[in-house]
């Protein structure tokens, strides 16, 4: 692979990396489809639910709320091992300088939590350099 084709793929991937981080910090924040009856909801007014059909859906999703943390939790390690591994392996095309940053870049991430921000403060404002 030529010096140029390298240095466009890195620029691609710190550019989707610091993206994503860009989007986790400042994208309102995901709500579970149980969280507070938000799917209920959303089901009776896109599908015109009568009162009746409400209680069996709510019925429904509170049968399986419990499987489907437990799967998220499965899949959290294996998640992670994968993004750890990305990293690693971003880490190695990198300059030592290039390297730096990019360790500053992800204490920052990850000093910001699973989200962009920490549970219950707002996100902090943006890096005026």
């Amino acid at each position: 692979m030529t010096s140029t084709w390298k240095q466009i793929l890195i620029a691609f991937v710190i550019g989707a990396l610091a993206g994503s981080a860009v989007t986790y910090r400042y994208a309102p924040p995901h709500r579970p489809a149980f969280h507070k009856g938000g799917m209920i909801d959303r089901l009776a007014k896109d599908l015109g639910l009568s009162s009746v059909q409400k209680k069996k859906v709510r019925v429904i999703l509170e049968k399986h709320r419990e499987s489907f943390k437990a799967l998220r939790e499965e899949a959290r390690p294996r998640m992670d091992a994968l993004k750890e591994s990305m990293k690693r392996q971003i880490n190695e095309v990198l300059t030592p300088e290039q390297q730096k940053k990019f360790a500053e870049l992800k204490t920052r991430w990850e000093s910001c939590g699973p989200r962009g921000h920490r549970r219950g403060m707002p996100p902090p404002p943006p890096d005026r350099d």
